[in-house]
């Protein structure tokens, strides 16, 4: 039996390295929420706060995000450089370091933090941008209810596994 294998969502023929704002989803392993734990969620915020001391910060700006129960979303800039990391490198390393973080103070090693891959959706004009912005900003108002709206936008996000 062929390991099941996930079709990537991603533009064909995108350099996920060029300069444009991402708007990029990060879910939890089986959208479990563990990020209603303080402690965990400070360790993504604190994460996501660090951003803008990577040796490659000066290709990157972290315009708005959002550590959710389940879930963290956040709009990015990359500005094509020499050294400019791609998208999944960037992301890659936030979910390592955040994981390895937290299975220290859980006890335990290797164990999912992360559901493997993420979404992003790169931002095609100005007015995209700023309704991206304002779901971002709003997100926990609209926690309590359904997560209809994520979903839809999950769907229709590029994905990389």
């Amino acid at each position: 039996m062929e390991p099941r294998r996930h079709n990537s969502l991603r533009l064909p023929n995108w350099d996920y390295t060029s300069s444009a704002y991402y708007f990029v989803t990060i879910c939890t392993h089986q959208r479990e929420h563990f990020f209603s734990n303080q402690l965990f969620r400070s360790i993504a915020e604190y994460a996501l706060e660090s951003m803008a001391y990577w040796p490659s910060a000066k290709s990157i700006h972290l315009d708005e995000c959002i550590v959710m129960p389940d879930h963290v979303h956040l709009l990015i800039a990359l500005y094509k450089q020499e050294d400019t990391p791609s998208l999944s490198t960037l992301v890659a390393n936030y979910k390592s370091l955040t994981a390895k973080r937290i299975n220290k103070i859980r006890h335990v090693q290797g164990q999912p933090v992360w559901q493997r891959g993420f979404y992003d959706r790169i931002m095609r004009n100005e007015e995209e941008l700023q309704v991206r912005r304002a779901y971002v900003l709003d997100n926990p108002r609209r926690w309590a209810e359904k997560h209809e709206v994520l979903d839809k936008w999950l769907a229709e996000m590029n994905f990389h596994p």
